[in-house]
């Protein structure tokens, strides 16, 4: 998949897995093989900050569309194809921008309002 940074935050896997925050080992979702690239942003419920990118050059900015918010999974409204799990229990907020393998770019969920004023505090916009 190419190179993936994390700052303050671990991965499963090299690039896709559990997103683990480094400070206090809260699992803040799980990132599906299904994503060809993202930038995932997050407060952990211990007030640490973190995030981890993979092939974001790749990502169309200016696409932005919701995604299916079912059962905490992200899930593509192109081809309905589970993205991210999310566990809503170990964080406070969370921001993304994600690309599925299907082409479709998502960078927020109807069920979830806050997300949009916090994709300019991570530099999502």
């Amino acid at each position: 998949m190419g190179t993936t940074n994390l700052i303050n935050s671990n991965l499963h896997n090299s690039n896709k897995g559990m997103l683990i925050c480094k400070d206090c080992g809260r699992v803040i979702c799980n990132i599906s093989d299904n994503l060809h690239c993202y930038k995932i942003s997050y407060i952990c419920k211990c007030g640490s900050m973190g995030s981890a990118e993979a092939n974001l050059s790749k990502l169309d900015i200016s696409d932005s569309s919701y995604a299916v918010l079912k059962d905490n999974h992200i899930i593509c409204p192109c081809c309905n194809t589970s993205l991210l799990a999310l566990m809503p229990e170990n964080y406070i907020n969370i921001a993304f921008r994600i690309k599925c393998k299907c082409g479709h770019t998502i960078n927020k969920f109807k069920n979830y309002s806050d997300i949009n004023k916090r994709l300019f505090e991570y530099n999502l916009k």
